[in-house]
Order: C-alpha cells, then sequence, then structure tokens
C-alpha cells in the first residue's frame, strides 16, 4: 500500500514525516503485522498458509483502521 499527500496528482508526503511508519504502527496495534518501507509504502507478508478466513480477517481489520489514518493525513 502506497500513500501520497494528493492522490489526484500521486504527489509523495515529506519523507521527514514517515508517514507509512505511524500508519504500520496503528495496524499492528490492531493486530495486523505489516511492514513500513522507504517511500511512504507498507508490505503485507502474511504466511504461505494463509487461509482465506485469515486473509480476509487481516484486511478487514486494515480496512476497519482506514478512517483514523485518513484523519491524520488531513491534518
Amino acid at each position: 500500500m502506497e500513500f501520497v499527500a494528493k492522490p489526484e496528482t500521486r504527489i509523495k508526503m515529506d519523507p521527514a514525516a514517515k508517514f507509512s511508519v505511524i500508519v504500520q504502527k496503528m495496524i499492528q496495534d490492531a493486530g495486523v503485522i505489516l511492514r513500513s518501507l522507504p517511500g511512504d509504502i507498507i508490505g503485507f507478508c502474511p504466511p504461505l498458509i494463509i487461509t482465506d478466513r485469515e486473509l480476509n480477517k487481516m484486511f478487514d481489520i486494515i480496512e476497519t483502521t482506514m478512517p483514523a489514518v485518513d484523519s491524520l493525513s488531513m491534518s
């Protein structure tokens, strides 16, 4: 997942803000293990043995966390 400051223009976030690190912590605190990558990108690394149910749960948690992420990017 890649974060940009202005989606319509794909203008990048200020690297000093470390936005993906903040979002990664929010999602990880909600129960999903991720990694923050350079360029305000979050990488998903589910195990190869993940079930469909577990995969759906992972994305449900991420989807539930996104409104809080949206409010961060608005400020």
